[in-house]
């Protein structure tokens, strides 16, 4: 991967993603890390958010945090 992008998948990730389809960058990483933190109920939208970069032509990976 030449791109990493680091994303929660909160607006702000989904606009990073936007900007960097809309500049063309190819083999992009989007990498999510699962601290264990977020409500339940955010696993949806982490769905959506890494369909969409798929659809964007980019990788999503997910992590997962040893914790703190």
């Amino acid at each position: 991967m030449d791109y990493v992008i680091s994303v929660s998948y909160g607006n702000d990730s989904i606009a990073m993603m936007q900007w960097a389809h809309e500049r063309g960058l190819r083999d992009v990483a989007v990498v999510y890390c699962d601290t264990g933190w977020a409500a339940p109920e955010w696993e949806a939208r982490i769905t959506l958010g890494e369909a969409l970069a798929k659809k964007l032509g980019f990788a999503p990976f997910r992590l997962k945090s040893m914790g703190m």
